[in-house]
């Protein structure tokens, strides 16, 4: 239902013309609605579009997985539409336009699946329908952009941690190195993902994984240790005071108390 500004019987032509314009918007305001000017008035506020620099926008944002700027973009160029005052069949047309854009980013395999839903814009009746099969579709495709993103950086994470454990008692080994000659990264983005995904730096956890093992050595020497093979082992090859320093600093002991404070803990269990 539509209904008009109030007025006397004199006006009831342009009353008339007035229903007539707002009946127009039943399309963005949806079926079983009372539409009055103020309405109307609501979508026809000053608005400026650059449809070129958010159809990139979008893009972008699709291909970075950025789910929350995709459903900002896409409200926004509905929110143009309803404004400007297209009627259905433009809505229709421009929702169309849209969707093949957006659909432009699914794997290959996917995009016939696509194409055969685009006739589901045509049987929407409103605004809302339309824009609501768009951002699903849309979404969907930045959502799971992003669970890829995920799960690669994941791996990339992995591949590191491993080669880190491989290759513990090799005294050069460094971020740099498996940066440039392992993954082929950037050693500056690598050691930013490895930050966020592990919660500590590459060197802190280097660190952590050589005295880890270093404390796993001593415990598994059957009498007394030699520091130099362990210092040998864990990535300080001939420099078996250094390796003595960190392991104290980090346990708060010398590799020799360490082994004696094992042995002791055995022989009291043992009595």
């Amino acid at each position: 239902m539509a209904i008009s500004s109030e007025g006397v019987i004199s006006n009831a032509a342009q009353m008339f013309r007035e229903v007539k314009d707002i009946v127009k918007f039943e399309f963005y305001l949806g079926e079983v609605k009372i539409i009055t000017k103020d309405d109307v008035n609501v979508f026809r506020a000053d608005y400026s579009l650059n449809s070129d620099t958010q159809i990139e926008e979008l893009s972008a944002a699709i291909r970075s997985g950025n789910v929350d700027l995709v459903r900002c973009i896409i409200n926004t160029i509905f929110n143009s539409y309803r404004i400007n005052g297209f009627d259905i069949n433009r809505v229709r047309a421009c929702g169309i336009e849209l969707y093949i854009i957006i659909i432009k980013h699914c794997e290959d395999c996917e995009i016939s699946k696509r194409i055969k839903n685009i006739t589901k814009i045509n049987e929407c009746n409103t605004v809302s329908e339309i824009k609501d099969f768009i951002l699903n579709t849309a979404t969907a495709l930045a959502k799971k952009t992003y669970d890829s993103v995920i799960s690669g950086q994941n791996r990339v994470i992995e591949k590191v941690i491993r080669y880190v454990h491989e290759n513990i008692h090799d005294e050069n080994l460094t971020l740099q190195y498996i940066a440039s000659k392992i993954l082929y990264l950037n050693v500056d983005y690598l050691g930013k993902l490895f930050k966020k995904e592990t919660g500590m730096r590459f060197s802190q956890y280097l660190l952590k994984v050589r005295m880890e093992k270093a404390k796993e050595l001593i415990k598994q020497s059957p009498g007394d240790i030699k520091i130099y093979e362990i210092a040998n082992a864990t990535g300080f090859a001939g420099n078996p005071s250094y390796f003595a320093r960190v392991f104290k600093k980090y346990t708060g002991c010398l590799p020799k108390e360490f082994k004696y404070e094992l042995d002791d803990k055995k022989n009291k269990v043992i009595s």
